[in-house]
């Protein structure tokens, strides 16, 4: 797998898990900040782009947004059903944090592209695009019910990673 990480514990690895998942969010979120400030302020030079292209970009962008994030979802969705399949605690978790990344990657991927296009077109509906990126992030964050359920954790795994208990 190229996602590893060590974890000895349910909170070393929820505690990782959440620390990638806010980064990638971070990752969009200052240079949308950045540009919103300069919009709002009306401190924005030109735009990069010209009205034709900045049109085009203005409809087709939010389609490829949107088919970033059904990828992201339907993706892990594919792989985390391979889970039921696995016997080991680590296993799984292995498994969910692998197609968690691969889907944070694609919703951080569908975020910068947003930014992007409203730093090159000044449109305001990059604004609204980012906001249901945000959401998109915000219905697969890692939680520890979330993790339980995809996962298909049984009530004694659960129990060892509410309890913090050494992960075998």
């Amino acid at each position: 797998m190229i996602w590893t990480f060590t974890y000895q514990n349910g909170e070393q690895y929820y505690n990782r898990i959440h620390l990638y998942f806010n980064g990638l969010i971070a990752v969009s979120l200052f240079p949308f900040a950045m540009v919103y400030l300069e919009l709002d302020r009306g401190t924005a030079n030109e735009r990069l782009l010209s009205d034709t292209t900045s049109l085009t970009l203005s409809f087709g962008a939010p389609l490829l947004i949107a088919v970033l994030i059904l990828f992201a979802f339907k993706g892990y969705r594919k792989k985390i059903s391979k889970v039921a399949q696995l016997s080991s605690l680590r296993g799984k978790l292995d498994v969910y944090f692998e197609s968690s990344m691969k889907k944070y990657l694609l919703l951080s991927a569908a975020a910068l592209l947003t930014v992007l296009c409203l730093y090159g077109t000044y449109n305001a509906i990059f604004i609204v695009v980012y906001v249901f990126v945000l959401i998109a992030f915000s219905l697969g964050r890692p939680t520890l019910k979330m993790i339980g359920q995809d996962c298909q954790l049984d009530k004694d795994e659960m129990r060892i990673l509410e309890d913090k208990l050494p992960i075998h």
